[in-house]
């Protein structure tokens, strides 16, 4: 008998700029994922609720049916996790990420090569977040520790441009050596990214000599 093949993961698109559109379904699917591709928020979630994708990447900013709109039925009727896409400055990304639960984001203008380690990063948080609802538990501390880890580790492969197990390894051996919880030195890096972005906000601000 001939073994099934893997089913490929399934991943949502929504954003009506079509070459982001393009550009993203090229990288994802170029990494072997299928997508579903749509330009309104509506279609979005039509598509998200007949086919439960893996992932849904929301543009914030859409015309009709806002991004942050569908994120909330995403969330509500618990159909899938998502990530947004955004033109937003870095602390409003990450103010909105915390709000509605997003598990990453992308921001527009991205850089390629970022792409698929943060993509990479929210898909894994995802798959962690559905194995903690089926477990339930202490699922709300639970999966904001989830989000704050798998942030930190996003940051880690920016910063140090490594692979995600190696951005891993080093905040786990970072706690390790302090004897301290990953997410408690997650929750100390991703404060520290805040607090230097506001730094760089206040410096574009000053007045140019």
């Amino acid at each position: 008998m001939t073994a099934a093949l893997p089913t490929k993961r399934l991943i949502l698109l929504v954003d009506d700029d079509a070459l982001v559109l393009s550009v993203v379904s090229h990288i994802l699917r170029a990494a072997d994922y299928e997508i579903i591709e749509c330009r309104a928020g509506d279609e979005g979630l039509a598509a998200a609720r007949e086919r439960k994708p893996d992932l849904a990447l929301i543009d914030i900013e859409m015309p009709g049916m806002s991004g942050i709109e569908l994120a909330r039925h995403l969330h509500t009727e618990s159909i899938t996790e998502f990530m947004f896409i955004s033109a937003h400055g870095e602390d409003e990304i990450l103010d909105q990420v915390r709000e509605y639960g997003a598990v990453g984001y992308l921001r527009k203008p991205f850089d390629v090569s970022q792409v698929m380690p943060a993509f990479e990063t929210a898909l894994a948080l995802a798959d962690e977040i559905r194995r903690l609802r089926r477990n339930e538990g202490h699922l709300t501390d639970a999966l904001q520790a989830a989000r704050e880890t798998s942030m930190a580790i996003g940051l880690l492969m920016r910063v140090l441009g490594a692979d995600r197990d190696t951005a891993f390894a080093v905040l786990r051996d970072h706690a390790r050596s302090g004897r301290r919880k990953v997410n408690e030195v997650a929750t100390e890096l991703l404060a520290a990214e805040e607090l230097f972005n506001s730094f760089k906000s206040a410096y574009a601000r000053r007045p140019q000599a």
